[in-house]
């Protein structure tokens, strides 16, 4: 029955069916929110135009695809040819790692080879050495020593040689320099050349290269030599250190116990009789010096006073200018003085260095004895000087273990100035210094080294 209705169905409405499902079909194609046909006429066309469509973006996809399909084709290539280029690159590498296995191989045996004869020959160079070294070993042992010694002896001739050649330059320094005689005030470049001068001496009756002031390694010095027992600490390879130091000892005990040059005429009779002159004088002023005491204490009036220094300078030149006069040949009693006080300590140093010869069976020379007269008629000048300058002169003798700084005032008298600044404490006083405080005048408090003082520091555990 359907079948007739269909067929009874009009053309119009067959056409509005297939309207209605091209329609449909354009909207799946669009979709909900419309596209291509949002703006339909017909909807054949719409079909038509459509499918125009689809045949244009198939065209540009089938030309895309060739594209595509050429590239492909070219990377096929590409990848063929890399591929052959490694193959070879491979079977080079290959040869290459062959070749280097040989050379290695052939560089091995060589160094073997070359590691052989080389072992080889040093074990006969070494043989050879041994033999020779094992021949003469005694022969050069002995040579060394004979250098060292000689080298020894001539760094010590060379020192000493070349500190009285600086002595020497001292000495004609001081007499080009200053044209004045001994009865007047030296200049602090006289004071200091003249008291280089009286170490110098010092340091060359003391030397180490003399032998016969050698302490045997059997003997001992006594307790009145050595009391501290300096040698015992330091060695006796020191021991010329504690000769100078009882020189210096003696020149002070003999020429310095008194300040500001009472002192200069020795101890006793002599140092009594300058204090009487000085007593008579403080006696004009006040009437009170008669009683008392003979000893530094009462001289402190020259450490404020400048016309007590002037009287004391002129007094000490008066002195000095008797002493001067015939060469000091008169027979004033100032000149015996001096003179028992000069031989008095050329005797006791004497002393000193006869009684260390002994120990190693030695005896002081005719010349170290002219040399130790020579010294002491220098000190006795200095000590002089002590009075006849206004300004107060003074010994720098520091107390064992006293603790003093390296620098312009002390020495160290092996190293010098060598470590500037070190503190250290002092074990030996090898020489004095020698200070200028003030000018007598206006001036009663500054300090001038005009040589520093020579130290043996303290060691270590000493």
């Amino acid at each position: 029955m359907s079948l007739f209705r269909r067929e009874r169905e009009s053309a119009s409405t067959v056409k509005k069916v297939f309207a209605a499902r091209i329609n449909e079909f354009l909207n799946r194609v669009d979709g909900p929110g419309g596209g291509f046909f949002s703006r339909r006429g017909s909807s054949l066309d719409d079909v038509f135009t459509w499918g125009q469509k689809l045949l244009d973006e198939k065209k540009i996809l089938e030309q895309q695809l060739t594209q595509c399909v050429d590239q492909w084709q070219d990377g096929e290539k590409k990848i063929h040819k890399l591929t052959k280029a490694r193959d070879l690159a491979e079977s080079q590498l290959e040869n290459t790692s062959l070749n280097l296995q040989t050379a290695l191989t052939d560089i091995n045996k060589e160094k073997m080879d070359r590691e052989r004869e080389r072992l080889e020959t040093k074990q006969y160079y070494e043989s050879s050495m041994n033999r020779l070294t094992m021949g003469h070993s005694t022969d050069m042992q002995k040579a060394v020593s004979r250098h060292r010694e000689d080298m020894a002896n001539v760094a010590l001739h060379h020192k000493e040689e070349i500190g009285r050649l600086n002595a020497y330059i001292d000495k004609l320094v001081g007499q080009l320099l200053i044209n004045q005689n001994d009865s007047e005030a030296w200049p602090d470049e006289k004071l200091k050349v003249k008291f280089r001068e009286l170490q110098r001496l010092v340091e060359s009756v003391t030397s180490p290269s003399l032998t016969e002031f050698r302490i045997p390694p059997n003997q001992q010095l006594g307790l009145h030599l050595d009391p501290a027992n300096f040698v015992g600490r330091a060695g006796r390879g020191k021991s010329h250190f504690l000769l100078k130091n009882k020189i210096w000892a003696i020149f002070r005990e003999q020429f310095f116990t008194v300040p500001f040059g009472f002192g200069a005429f020795g101890p006793g009779k002599a140092q009594g009789e300058l204090m009487n002159i000085y007593f008579a004088w403080w006696k004009t002023l006040d009437g009170s010096a008669g009683t008392a005491s003979r000893d530094g204490e009462n001289l402190t009036i020259f450490r404020r006073d400048r016309l007590a220094n002037k009287w004391r300078s002129a007094t000490f030149q008066s002195i000095g200018a008797a002493l001067v006069a015939n060469g000091g040949r008169d027979l004033a009693p100032v000149a015996k003085l001096s003179a028992d006080n000069v031989n008095q300590t050329a005797t006791r140093i004497i002393s000193v260095l006869s009684e260390v010869s002994k120990l190693s069976d030695g005896r002081v020379s005719g010349d170290i004895e002219d040399e130790v007269r020579e010294m002491a008629n220098l000190c006795f000048s200095i000590a002089l000087q002590f009075g006849i300058h206004t300004a107060q002169l003074r010994l720098s003798v520091p107390d064992r273990g006293e603790q003093i700084t390296i620098g312009d005032e002390f020495r160290d008298c092996q190293d010098g100035e060598r470590y500037k600044g070190t503190v250290y404490a002092v074990d030996l006083v090898v020489v004095p210094g020698l200070q200028k405080i003030g000018d007598g005048g206006s001036d009663m408090t500054t300090k001038h080294i005009v040589v520093p003082c020579g130290i043996y520091p303290e060691l270590p555990n000493s």
